[in-house]
């Protein structure tokens, strides 16, 4: 099986992106608004915890909304 690592709001999948690009802007990420609302705590929380082999040193996460995970976690 697959390794995925992914963050689930209201029954929503989220998955995580790594990337190295410094010039990515936060309004990118599937979870900005939400983020904003929480002082950009999901990036910072998710690399303490992240198990992830894509993960590498330079790198840091976005989040990208998945309706195929979202549909298999509703059972659709």
């Amino acid at each position: 099986m697959e390794k995925l690592n992914a963050i689930v709001i209201e029954g929503k999948v989220y998955e995580a992106i790594w990337t190295t690009e410094r010039s990515f802007d936060c309004h990118q990420c599937d979870l900005n608004e939400i983020c904003n609302d929480h002082a950009h705590d999901f990036c910072n929380d998710f690399t303490k915890v992240a198990d992830d082999p894509q993960r590498r040193d330079d790198s840091f996460p976005y989040f990208r909304y998945s309706q195929s995970l979202t549909d298999k976690l509703n059972g659709k």
